[in-house]
């Protein structure tokens, strides 16, 4: 039945299953994939920005509760307004942060600890109000009192919801973790399922479709090696519609076509060999008579080539010695000018190579005032760094309310020293620079002296060229008056040899008819000789 189908049909059929199969294997990879993705998208959009809201909500809660406190240590009115000031910017802080976490709940447990979370944090601010008020009016007993009754309570509240918070969307980025390791388990079974499957069903194809076109391709095979040995006895047989069986249908009709060929060469190879026999006995007598009328023209057109060959020799030798001369001349003009463009070349490089070192010098008198400014700068970090001693000796004095003043004059110092450090590293760095600057300008001032040798050299070897140009000139022209006489000579000499030459052809050509018509008699009956061995070797 397979036989039946066309052999572009089977293939196409067959990579079709191939490509089914392969379509199948990509769709469910592409499903596992897809949980993958979501389990990892659900991670990423909603876990773990909720993880790190609850860490800015820790973070913001926690400064709210040390600048609560720390009005208890404020002394003077103007740091408790700063620090209600600094209570409001983070109440402000707080409230963005918990509307972003706000809209990335997800459960109604996470929903019912975030509402306790929002109003233990109301109450807390609440009670902070109070307690400013109680600072503002100088009970710090009843303040500390306040906070020890109220305020812990609530932050001990806050931090419990949090902890909780943090536990529901830890959970959740587990699951979410897990389910993605388990569609990754099960993607990869199928996979492998899918992979078996489909090697199997690719062996069990490739060997269906291998063995319906190798067998007929054999059977023609051994058809064509039958010919190919001249046994046109055997039968050649097909079975089917496919491109196979029309092959092995082609060389049956081949091989009784060339059955009946053949049995016709042979019988005009014989009729062949008989008119060939009686050709090549004429065709001998003519080539003998021709042969010994050539070898008497070919001794006087030998004499007369040579004769024009030697001519010939003359003039080609003087036109080359003309040509070359010229060519020389040229070359000379040329190179004249080459030298006059390098000479120029010269010059303008000795001008900028001045240029150069001048400049290279101004360099070096920079770095010498850069050092100076350097000595400027290393002056007023030694100031700064005495004058940041005392400011930390005066703020040492102070005691605690010096103490910010103290950090201030240690960062003071701490930049006057890293400023000597960056000028020392500078100064360095300009003394190597003065030393490549005046290296630079010395190697610049011998260039400069090289270039100018250099020009004078140029200069001569233009002269030398000049001299070239005009003795190349005269030499040309008196070999262009040997050539001219040489080639009227060659031009007589070239027209005898050409009279005889042409006798020589005619002569020749009659000759060499007559030889191939010989060689052509003889050929055939060689040929026919050959194709009736040819003939033989077939078997009809």
């Amino acid at each position: 039945m397979i036989r039946n189908i066309k052999l572009g049909s089977r293939l196409t059929l067959g990579f079709g299953v191939l490509a089914l199969i392969i379509l199948i294997q990509g769709l469910i990879a592409l499903n596992k994939m897809s949980d993958m993705h979501n389990s990892q998208e659900e991670v990423a959009e909603n876990w773990l920005p909720s993880i790190m809201a609850i860490a800015n909500l820790r973070y913001t809660i926690t400064r709210y509760r040390v600048f609560t406190l720390r009005t208890l240590m404020d002394s003077s009115a103007s740091e408790i307004i700063q620090t209600k000031t600094r209570l409001s910017e983070i109440g402000q802080d707080l409230d963005n942060a918990i509307e972003r976490y706000d809209a990335l709940i997800s459960e109604d447990e996470e929903r019912r600890i975030f509402n306790s979370l929002v109003d233990s944090k109301k109450r807390y601010v609440a009670n902070a109000q109070q307690v400013i008020v109680l600072v503002e009016g100088g009970n710090l007993d009843d303040a500390k009192a306040f906070i020890e009754r109220e305020q812990n309570p609530l932050a001990d509240q806050i931090v419990k919801d949090l902890a909780a918070l943090f536990q529901i969307n830890s959970g959740g980025a587990n699951a979410s973790a897990q389910r993605a390791d388990e569609a990754y388990t099960s993607s990869k079974l199928l996979t492998i399922a899918s992979v078996v499957t489909a090697l199997i069903l690719t062996g069990a194809l490739s060997l269906v479709v291998t063995k319906s076109i190798t067998s007929p391709i054999q059977s023609a095979l051994v058809a064509t090696e039958n010919i190919a040995s001249g046994n046109l006895t055997k039968r050649i047989d097909s079975d089917g519609q496919d491109e196979p069986a029309r092959l092995l249908a082609g060389l049956a009709i081949m091989q009784d076509n060339l059955r009946s060929t053949i049995s016709e060469i042979a019988d005009s190879s014989n009729q062949l060999a008989a008119a060939t026999e009686e050709l090549s006995s004429v065709a001998e007598d003519a080539t003998r008579n021709l042969h010994r009328q050539n070898d008497e023209i070919q001794q006087a057109a030998t004499a007369v080539t040579e004769m024009s060959a030697a001519v010939e020799e003359v003039a080609r030798n003087a036109s080359s010695t003309a040509e070359a001369s010229n060519e020389s001349s040229r070359f000379a003009k040329e190179g004249r000018e080459r030298v006059q463009q390098t000479v120029a070349s010269i010059q303008s490089m000795t001008t900028e190579v001045l240029k150069t070192s001048q400049l290279v010098e101004g360099l070096a008198g920079q770095s010498q005032d850069i050092a100076k400014v350097l000595d400027v700068i290393r002056a007023i970090a030694e100031q700064t760094n005495l004058l940041a001693l005392n400011a930390a000796i005066e703020a040492a004095r102070a005691g605690e309310a010096g103490r910010g003043f103290a950090v201030v004059a240690d960062e003071v110092r701490a930049l006057a020293s890293r400023t000597r450090t960056s000028t020392q590293e500078i100064e360095e760095m300009m003394g190597k620079i003065l030393d490549g600057s005046n290296a630079a300008a010395t190697s610049m001032r011998s260039s400069a002296e090289y270039t100018q040798s250099t020009l004078n050299v140029a200069l001569d070897a233009g002269k030398a060229l000049d001299e070239i140009f005009n003795r190349s000139g005269l030499i040309s022209d008196r070999n262009l008056l040997i050539a001219t006489a040489s080639e009227e000579q060659a031009a007589v000499a070239r027209e005898v040899d050409r009279n005889i030459v042409n006798i020589s052809d005619l002569s020749t050509q009659t000759a060499a008819g007559a030889n191939q018509t010989s060689a052509s008699a003889n050929e055939l009956a060689r040929l026919a000789t050959s194709l009736n061995g040819l003939v033989a070797r077939f078997v009809l």
